[in-house]
C-alpha cells in the first residue's frame, strides 16, 4: 500500500534517472469513492506528467475477500 506522497517521490526518482517507459493506473468506483476524489485524483497524477496514464473501474471478484463484502 502507498499513498500520493510515495507515488510522487516514485515518480520523481523515475524522472531524476531518465526513465521514460512508466504508468500511472488509476481505480474508481470502488465502495466510498466520489466523483470529487476521482477528479482529484486524476489532477494529481496528471500534474506528474507521465508517458501513460490508465483508469480502471472497480470489479469486485467472486471468491476474494472484497468480493464477498
Amino acid at each position: 500500500m502507498h499513498g500520493p506522497a510515495g507515488i510522487e517521490n516514485a515518480a520523481a526518482r523515475l524522472k531524476a534517472h531518465g526513465v521514460t517507459h512508466w504508468s500511472l493506473d488509476l481505480m474508481y468506483a470502488y465502495p466510498g469513492h466520489t466523483l470529487e476524489r476521482f477528479d482529484a485524483s486524476l489532477e494529481r497524477a496528471l500534474a506528474l506528467e507521465p508517458p501513460h496514464l490508465s483508469a480502471y473501474a472497480y470489479t469486485p471478484e467472486p471468491g476474494t475477500p472484497m468480493g464477498r463484502r
